[in-house]
């Protein structure tokens, strides 16, 4: 399993960017996710081995360093919704349904987990866990309050509405993953083998993980799983000699959202507190209220229906020229978080949120995405 370690893919990446660039052009790399992680590796090998290889970088959800800590990945996800929480207790829709403080929102969120009635059964006891999976999805997020809502009310019309908005929502889900260019390969072997060795999984404790995901409010339980497989033998290979911060003069752009449950945003301002240390040429963008991946989900106000995010404007505009000042005014027209629905739809799949009996069935997505895509 050394063989598939975070060093081997950064030397392929790197063999693979000479090979192209000795065809000139510059080479210009934009990682995400574990993909940033990946990125500064190549960054830190490149610089001893193959200087002036890179010309540019862009992080998009940052997984930096020392502080992308797989044990601590509950902890994000409940950082993520009380922020989320206390949004819809200032919003003047969300709040005139759950509360107008963070506390009442949140006593309206534990009652519903606890609940075990009519409303809940299609969620067959996983309510928890299938909030937490569309707290990471821009669109289905919006059915987490409306879901709270309609189970601790559980009228007939909530029976009725719920698994059909949960159809509907999953139905556009499914259509957002064939609609991109790529389909991503994933192994999950090589995950617990990188996750167990370098993002932090072989320190964590199993106990202290359960425990917190116990009585957070909403965390999917996954902080323990990397400790455990240790515990029962999983191989950890050594830490690599090129691991740690960046210390290079090539122009590196971070962009993050703030609600993003997989990268928190902390970790990238953590990250990029060192970072501009080592790597005088480097700058971190705060995305509000957007999820995880920038480049695809932070969309704007005036262009809603179109593929032309704010942070792939950003990121054109850093490639385009690394080293001049960004204008990055489009951070301030994000679409933001229409609890009361995404009225552009056509299919109206967040429509009758709150009430009736969640609007008709859908037959096509296409729309929702395309938004998404």
């Amino acid at each position: 399993m050394d063989g598939f370690s975070t060093d081997k893919a950064a030397m392929d990446t790197i063999n693979l960017i000479r090979y192209f660039k000795n065809q000139g052009g510059r080479a210009l790399l934009y990682g995400f996710s574990y993909g940033t992680y990946l990125s500064t590796r190549i960054i830190n090998i490149s610089e001893k081995k193959y200087p002036d290889l890179l010309d540019a970088v862009i992080l998009d959800g940052v997984c930096g360093g020392k502080y992308c800590n797989f044990t601590k990945y509950d902890e994000n996800q409940e950082v993520v919704a009380l922020r989320f929480i206390d949004r819809c207790a200032n919003d003047a829709f969300c709040s005139s349904k759950l509360g107008t403080s963070a506390s009442e929102v949140l006593k309206n969120f534990d009652k519903a987990i606890k609940q075990n009635n009519k409303c809940t059964k299609p969620f067959d006891g996983l309510l928890k866990s299938v909030l937490v999976t569309a707290m990471a999805h821009s669109v289905m997020r919006l059915l987490i309050p409306a879901f709270i809502y309609r189970i601790n009310r559980c009228s007939d019309d909530d029976v009725i509405a719920i698994p059909l908005m949960m159809k509907n929502a999953l139905k556009a889900k499914e259509e957002d993953s064939k609609s991109g260019p790529v389909t991503l390969p994933f192994s999950q072997i090589i995950n617990f083998n990188i996750g167990i060795s370098e993002l932090q999984g072989r320190f964590g404790s199993v106990n202290e993980s359960k425990k917190f995901s116990e009585k957070c409010h909403l965390c999917g339980s996954q902080s323990s799983i990397y400790p455990y497989l240790f515990s029962l033998g999983f191989h950890a290979y050594n830490e690599s000699k090129y691991r740690g911060v960046p210390v290079t003069k090539i122009p590196i752009l971070l962009l993050n959202g703030d609600l993003d449950p997989q990268t928190g945003s902390e970790w990238a301002e953590n990250f990029y507190y060192d970072l501009k240390e080592t790597s005088p040429n480097s700058q971190l963008i705060k995305f509000p209220n957007v999820v995880h991946h920038v480049l695809g989900n932070s969309l704007m106000e005036e262009v809603v229906e179109s593929d032309d995010t704010c942070g792939y404007q950003i990121a054109v505009q850093f490639f385009e020229n690394p080293f001049t000042k960004l204008d990055a005014s489009c951070t301030e027209k994000l679409l933001g978080l229409p609890f009361s629905g995404y009225k552009y739809t056509r299919e109206r799949i967040t429509s009758d949120l709150y009430e009736g009996r969640g609007g008709k069935e859908t037959k096509s997505s296409s729309s929702l995405a395309r938004i998404n895509k």
